[in-house]
């Protein structure tokens, strides 16, 4: 084997090993992203860490105001729909402040996919779940 022959085979191997580098970070960025979203997906059913650290204002708890002592409790099912709602809102409105093309890739991302079977009916699947959703025929008085 020549001098330049070998050159051009380190050469190869250098590519080589740069092109499994960039498999692994694509791996290692996928495998966030998918932690990411199996926390969101915790979130949203009430599980995880910050639930954890939540879940206690469900008992009765003392709090003092300038206007007395009062006992509050909030119950454990209406902070989750509190949070779910508040996180959906601010999800809703960071989706409208993108592009329609960041749009359209961050629905490529979660493998987003809607079929319309008929008027009535949609079928909207994704990375975690499907779901047909049934859609009842628009009220007969329109608003002003």
């Amino acid at each position: 084997m020549t001098l330049d022959e070998l050159r051009e085979r380190l050469a190869d191997l250098e590519e080589a090993a740069e092109a499994v580098e960039r498999q692994i970070q694509a791996c290692e960025t996928r495998g966030e992203g998918l932690r990411s979203l199996e926390e969101m997906k915790q979130f949203y059913l009430g599980k995880g860490s910050l639930w954890e650290v939540i879940k206690p204002l469900d008992e009765w708890t003392q709090i003092s105001t300038p206007e007395g002592e009062w006992k509050v409790r909030v119950p454990f099912d209406d902070q989750v729909k509190h949070m779910r709602n508040v996180a959906h809102q601010a999800r809703l409105e960071a989706l409208a402040k993108h592009t329609p093309e960041e749009r359209r890739e961050r629905y490529r991302e979660l493998d987003l996919r809607v079929v319309a079977h008929s008027k009535e009916e949609i079928e909207v699947s994704g990375l975690f779940d499907s779901e047909r959703i049934y859609i009842s025929a628009p009220s007969s008085t329109s608003p002003p």
